[in-house]
């Protein structure tokens, strides 16, 4: 089963749209979330829980990318939890975030790995929580809901949530879990703008982002995807390292363990 990637793009796909499911595996994104939260009408979630089943029974020789957003019930609905349980699923992502003894529920339920969606003042605040509670490999950052919640007025290009993503981005280091998941960019056609936000996102942390269209995939993988001059350089001062030097000067550059750390991560990513 693959685990979740750090890098790259997370694909929204609609629970009752079974249409689209193999579209989304085969599109590139790095990991795909079947969704049975907001994306889904309430009539339709009796639907969708049924076609993702059903799919699910027909991919299970697939190797799994794809995690299912559970409606976020409390308690968990044992329907949805079974889903995933049974079919080739990575995970289950927990939309609405607050409860770390209700995401650790979740994982109990299921034994498999968990993102949790911070996407209130609440979440955020007990993101540090949420980032160390059993079974949590990443946290991701729902703005929109954020925003309702905290009664502001922002945009993904203003700084009015600068402090709430850069609570995620500490929460998720000091924990030792992978970076957290940006939020998607609204805006289906500016692909100019989603490159900016992007790359926003990636400088101060963010190792992905969740993506609604198909055409956010490939801008978005490419952004977060380490460049190749970046892969050069760690792997030449990795080489260096491994020969027993700790300290030295590269290209002008000091090279120390700090330093070091960085290059294996970008190593990783690539």
């Amino acid at each position: 089963m693959t685990e979740y990637s750090a890098s790259g793009s997370l694909l929204f796909v609609p629970g009752h749209r079974p249409d689209r499911f193999d579209k989304a595996i085969g599109s590139g994104a790095s990991q795909v979330i079947i969704d049975l939260e907001d994306g889904v009408p309430a009539e339709r979630k009796p639907f969708a829980r049924r076609a993702i089943a059903e799919w699910s029974r027909a991919v299970t020789e697939m190797e799994a990318i794809a995690w299912i957003r559970i409606s976020g019930e409390e308690p968990p609905l044992i329907d949805e939890l079974e889903i995933v349980v049974k079919g080739p699923f990575a995970g289950t992502m927990i939309p609405k975030a607050e409860d770390p003894e209700f995401v650790a529920e979740v994982h109990l339920l299921t034994r498999k790995p968990v993102i949790a969606m911070v996407e209130s003042a609440r979440g955020v605040v007990n993101a540090h929580q949420l980032s160390t509670t059993s079974g949590v490999v990443a946290i991701a950052l729902g703005e929109q809901d954020l925003i309702a919640d905290l009664g502001i007025e922002a945009d993904a290009r203003s700084d009015e949530l600068a402090h709430h993503r850069a609570a995620l981005v500490l929460a998720s280091a000091a924990s030792g879990i992978e970076p957290p998941i940006g939020p998607v960019w609204t805006s289906i056609k500016d692909l100019d703008g989603l490159r900016e936000s992007s790359d926003a996102l990636r400088r101060i942390g963010f190792g992905s982002r969740g993506v609604i269209h198909p055409t956010h995939i490939h801008p978005t993988n490419a952004v977060f995807a380490p460049t190749a001059d970046k892969v050069e350089w760690a792997n030449r001062v990795l080489a260096r390292s491994s020969g027993g030097e700790s300290a030295f000067v590269d290209d002008d550059e000091f090279i120390d363990e700090a330093v070091l750390k960085r290059a294996r991560r970008i190593v990783g990513r690539a």
